[in-house]
Order: C-alpha cells, then structure tokens, then sequence
C-alpha cells in the first residue's frame, strides 16, 4: 500500500470513528487499533490529533468540491441540483454524533473555524449559481434575491447546529434541519417548482422529500 492510500485509509477510519464516538472519547491509539497499525506508523503520518483533525477537515472539503461537480453535471434543473445536494447532507449528518460537533468547536476551534469558512465559502457559491439558474427556469420565484436567500440558508444550517437552541437530548438532530430545509424550499420556489417536487416525491426519487 503506498503512503498515499495509507494516509487516506488513516483519514477515513479515524473521520468515521469521530463521527461516531466524538472527538474526546477517541483517541490515537483508538484509532490505530481499529486500523491494525501501530501506533508509531500513525504518528508518522499525522504528529497528533489536531494534525489529523486538519487533514480530515482538508479531506472533507475536497470531498464536498468533487461532490459538488458530479451533482451539477448530473442533475437537470435547480431543484434537482437542491435536492440530490441536500440528500447527501442529511444522510452525511444521520450517522454524526452530536458530540462530535460540540468537541471540535471546543477543543479545536481554529481547525473548526477554518473549515467552516471555507465550507461555507464553497456552500455559498454553489447556491447562489443554483438559485440564480433556477429563476431563469422559473422554479424560484424571480423577486428572491441569490445572494441573501444563500446567507440565510446557511444561517439555518448554523442555527440547527446550535445545542443551546436546540438541545440534542431534547430535539432531534436531522428533523430540526429537515424542517429548516423544507420551509426555505418551499418559500421560495414558483407554482411550477413546488409541482415539480410533487413529482420527484410521488416517485420517491430523493431520500429528502
């Protein structure tokens, strides 16, 4: 195996052990062990937790950039773009462990931040294309504003991240951000956009509607 697959089998394993315990409970030995390494042949490859932190954070948006091309060349309307993107959302944060967001912002809140400038960057951008084409198709309403309706998108993805608003003990995680998408999809899609996903749910072609 070269270095390169190896390191990517590191980012992968220790991403999904993360995702699934948080970042406290797991540590680099954890990891090793679930890997069949040595803890020696970790650390060669990543110094220590933070290191691997950064690089998983790196991984993740590049992984989301590469996601983001297959769906705009596959899809053929804004709401598809919308729906098959959001699909993949919901399905990514189903299998994360709470914790795991509370950790990283409080143990590691430049890596943290980091990421969420560049995710949110990336997530900005790419909206704003679909919202700005999905007027031309007549499937948003031609008064929303790209821009604006991007921002407060992401506002809503932030908000529902938020344990001081909505507890996790008490609310759950995916349907507090279900709820948000759906009341901005349907605010602001034209009579055509809504028919439109009538039928993408009639045939239950996306795991989100």
């Amino acid at each position: 195996m070269s270095q390169i697959e190896t390191k990517t089998r590191i980012l992968q394993n220790a991403r999904e052990l993360f995702r699934r315990k948080g970042i406290r409970s797991v540590r680099m030995e954890d990891i090793a062990n679930h890997l069949g390494i040595s803890k020696k042949t970790l650390y060669q490859h990543y110094k220590d937790k933070k290191n691997l932190i950064i690089a998983i954070a790196e991984y993740d948006i590049e992984s989301h950039i590469n996601f983001l091309r297959s769906v705009r060349s596959e899809s053929i309307n804004s709401i598809e773009i919308i729906l098959r993107t959001s699909e993949h959302f919901f399905k990514d944060i189903a299998n994360i462990n709470p914790a795991m967001i509370s950790d990283v912002q409080r143990l590691y809140p430049e890596a943290w931040e980091k990421f969420k400038e560049k995710k949110n960057e990336l997530f900005t951008m790419s909206l704003v294309q679909t919202l700005s084409e999905g007027k031309q198709q007549g499937l948003f309403r031609s008064e929303i504003h790209p821009e604006i309706m991007a921002k407060l998108r992401l506002a809503q993805i932030e908000l529902a991240f938020n344990s001081e608003i909505f507890p996790f003990d008490k609310y759950n995680f995916l349907e507090v951000h279900k709820q948000f998408f759906f009341h901005f999809l349907w605010g602001i899609c034209t009579e055509k956009g809504l028919k439109l996903m009538e039928e993408y749910s009639n045939k239950n072609l996306f795991y989100t509607v």
